[in-house]
């Protein structure tokens, strides 16, 4: 109902951040019928993605006057529940970026090499050279039982 009432206020564009995953996706598709082109920006869904942070910190380094392509892009933490590394991924890989993953072996999916990322098992080699670094939270209110080490074990990393 709020997205219909939204829509027929006639708003150009809406912002939204939901604990569902898909939920930008959802808010595009119920506002498609009365609107010609929605402008939704996922501000994050769940687990899913956090694309407008993945911008801002692509700006900020370009404002910073770094170069994306060609650049040493580490993170390091619980990129299996983090939003932010699946979209920092995606936008600093697609830039030309080398995108580099470390953390507990629980909490970095080897999967995410399909995605052009290099999975790393140590912290000082991923560091070596890097031109910008993301250090995330563990995420332990999206997190499954048994994935998470004990917290002296994430932070020994």
């Amino acid at each position: 109902d709020t997205l219909l009432t939204v829509s027929a206020m006639g708003v150009d564009a809406v912002i939204i951040r939901d604990s569902s995953e898909g939920a930008a996706l959802f808010a595009s598709k119920v506002m498609s019928p009365k609107v010609k082109v929605p402008v939704v920006l996922n501000a994050g869904d769940g687990a899913h993605a956090h694309p407008s942070q993945a911008l801002l910190e692509l700006f900020t380094l370009k404002e910073a006057g770094k170069n994306i392509k060609g650049m040493k892009y580490v993170i390091i933490g619980d990129i299996l529940h983090s939003r932010v590394a699946r979209s920092d991924i995606y936008g600093f890989t697609k830039l030309g970026a080398e995108v580099h993953l470390v953390g507990p072996r629980t909490l970095v999916p080897k999967e995410l090499e399909s995605m052009g990322c290099i999975v790393d098992d140590d912290l000082e080699t991923a560091l070596k050279d890097a031109d910008a670094i993301n250090i995330l939270r563990i995420q332990l209110e999206r997190a499954a039982a048994g994935f998470i080490p004990t917290t002296r074990e994430y932070a020994r990393l």
